[in-house]
């Protein structure tokens, strides 16, 4: 994992945390662009991060996925790429 990319590292969360949503993406994604509709629809908090100007979220995401593909969702331990709004609220048990 490179310098700046612990941040957004999900799993640094402490005991009892709630992990933050973290929404990386890059301008021009259709695909982000439906996801933060959905987001903003079910009032879902989340942090974003354009990975075209973060390059150490743009290492970590090629480290943990092996490509570039957006949106990636972090949500604790779990990386969901691409996800529907549905399957991100399933997963957060909403």
């Amino acid at each position: 994992m490179s310098e700046g990319a612990a941040e957004l590292d999900p799993a640094m969360s402490g005991p009892g945390d709630t992990p933050g949503i973290t929404v990386l993406w890059r301008p021009g994604c259709g695909f982000c662009r439906i996801l933060f509709a959905g987001l903003e629809r079910h009032g879902v908090a989340h942090t974003t991060v354009n990975i075209w100007e973060d390059a150490g979220a743009r290492a970590m995401l090629n480290d943990r996925i092996g490509s570039e593909t957006v949106p990636t969702v972090l949500i604790g331990d779990a990386v969901l790429v691409n996800p529907s709004i549905t399957d991100l609220l399933e997963r957060l048990g909403s």
